[in-house]
């Protein structure tokens, strides 16, 4: 059963590959400008404690 759907899926049409790798691209966009917001978050609560306050 899984054999034949693992087939299906290879023989599937070209738009339906596109529309799949389209996902996994945006997938891993929204991954990649989450680590960079935490990175950020994590530099300007460097900076308040360097500077002394209370973020």
């Amino acid at each position: 059963m899984s054999t034949k759907l693992f087939v299906n899926m290879l023989v599937t049409s070209n738009s339906m590959h596109d529309r799949f790798s389209h996902n996994i691209f945006l997938l891993f966009l929204g991954i990649s400008i989450i680590f960079f917001i935490i990175k950020k978050i994590n530099i300007i609560l460097c900076l308040g404690k360097i500077n002394g306050r209370d973020v």
